[in-house]
């Protein structure tokens, strides 16, 4: 004898129920890929301590999302141009292609949070007597923003964004022998007040597809 065709039909309104609360899931805008698949697999490291990752996909396609805590970016020269930065990240060895980045951040500077720095993420550590982001390998990744809010901790959201040189150029696909890895930089005129270290908490979510 066939199913009871009520029966039949309660089953599948339950799963088609099922399939829509994944599909809100992991579209749901007000989280990162809620309810996606947790996936180390061909995944990189963190670059300090502060630093923690969890990575979705399914070790070919990747959503890595850092989560910042108390993370110091560097220490500010008082009345003096100064750019630096601190590893976040290393992808792995290997080829893979970076889509798409973004930042919901908040800076916190002691001393002065009047300042508005040049703030970028990209392949190469900020250096140098510069008050701004100037050279391309600081700020591949997500191009220098000028700070829009005070530097007490409030967020700015920047992106979601593409690599700077575009889709399949620079770092944007990262060969076997391009650098791997990643720093959130700062550059800026430094206040006369400013003391002790710039230091970042928030979240950074990182786009990309292992290739080889």
């Amino acid at each position: 004898m066939g199913q009871n065709p009520i029966y039949r039909n309660q089953r599948l309104q339950s799963k088609l129920a099922e399939m829509d609360a994944d599909v809100t899931a992991i579209t749901d805008g007000s989280t990162v890929r809620t309810g996606a698949v947790k996936n180390s697999d061909n995944a990189g490291t963190v670059g300090a301590a502060t630093v923690t990752a969890v990575e979705y996909g399914d070790g070919t396609n990747h959503v890595t999302v850092l989560t910042l805590a108390s993370f110091i970016v560097g220490a500010p020269e008082a009345s003096a141009n100064k750019a630096f930065g601190n590893k976040i990240y290393s992808f792995p060895e290997g080829v893979h292609l970076h889509e798409v980045s973004y930042f919901t951040l908040g800076l916190t500077q002691t001393g002065v949070t009047s300042d508005k720095p040049d703030i970028g993420v990209g392949s190469v550590k900020g250096t140098g007597s510069i008050a701004v982001l100037n050279d391309g390998t600081m700020e591949d990744y997500i191009t220098g923003q000028t700070w829009a809010v005070a530097l007490d901790g409030t967020a700015q959201i920047v992106g979601p964004v593409g690599a700077k040189a575009g889709i399949l150029t620079g770092i944007s696909l990262s060969t076997a022998a391009s650098v791997k890895d990643v720093f959130l930089n700062a550059a800026d005129g430094w206040h006369a007040s400013v003391t002790g270290n710039l230091v970042a908490s928030g979240t950074i979510v990182l786009i990309w597809k292992t290739m080889v």
